[in-house]
């Protein structure tokens, strides 16, 4: 996979004082709504133009407007997402969006994004589906795409892409058990937790967001619907223990012990 690390955050764009006015804007006003470039001087205005040319450079600001500085329908997209790189997420949603992907699918290209990486000698036996596959090989372009544009313009946000661990994701939104995927898996269960943990907040944002296809909101609510559950769903990691656990287990429900 593919992944730069940077001084990005968890804010992302929002770094710095400067910038945050771009996104602000770009969310509160939507499509037209125009920035005005950053006063403050030195490195933190030097940051904001580098952004203003990248996100100008992948379409989420109009070039041909009076100034250069008004969001297009994509900017509102960008601006709408929160993580360590919305311009990453935004470009990955719409190429999901065009690849028609089922909700498990989306799921796990999704997770690929998300820089949960795949240890050295970790088993895992659910593989990623043939079309999440084909989706994260063409997403390893946009990447390596993004990754030089951001170099260019002097700028270090994390571009993660990994699909080692998305097959886990993939299976959990098509309705496997939590046993039966802990089983399938040498991760250990705080990891697999909150890698299906994120991996569902993620798709709860993808579902609520503004300028993505109808399509790919509806696959995203179904994904969401199929992956809060136990004992992603309760918030916490609830003692499962480390050997086979004893006892039975109610119908459709992962044992859990107290």
């Amino acid at each position: 996979g593919a992944s730069e690390e940077g001084g990005g955050g968890s804010a992302g764009f929002l770094e710095g004082g400067a910038i945050a006015g771009l996104l602000e804007s770009l969310g509160r006003g939507g499509v037209g709504r125009e920035v005005a470039p950053a006063s403050e001087g030195g490195d933190a205005l030097s940051q904001f133009r580098s952004i203003g040319e990248l996100l100008r450079c992948y379409g989420a600001l109009d070039g041909d407007s009076a100034d250069g500085w008004e969001a297009t329908e994509f900017g509102a997209l960008v601006a709408s997402l929160s993580g360590e790189n919305e311009l990453w997420l935004a470009l990955v949603l719409m190429e999901a969006a065009a690849a028609e992907l089922e909700p498990p699918q989306l799921a796990a290209v999704l997770a690929a994004t998300l820089d949960e990486r795949l240890r050295p000698n970790t088993f895992v036996r659910f593989a990623p589906s043939e079309a999440v596959y084909e989706t994260v090989d063409v997403l390893a372009d946009r990447a390596a795409e993004l990754q030089r544009a951001q170099m260019a313009a002097g700028l270090s946000f994390p571009v993660g892409l990994d699909a080692g661990l998305c097959g886990l994701v993939e299976a959990w939104a098509a309705g496997e058990g939590w046993e039966s995927l802990v089983a399938g898996t040498s991760l250990d269960l705080g990891d697999l937790f909150r890698l299906l943990r994120r991996s569902l907040e993620l798709l709860k944002t993808v579902s609520a967001v503004p300028y993505v296809s109808e399509a790919a909101k509806a696959a995203a609510r179904a994904a969401v619907r199929a992956c809060d559950r136990y004992p992603i769903a309760e918030d916490e990691l609830m003692a499962l223990p480390e050997e086979e656990p004893g006892g039975g287990e109610e119908p459709g429900e992962a044992r859990g012990g107290a």
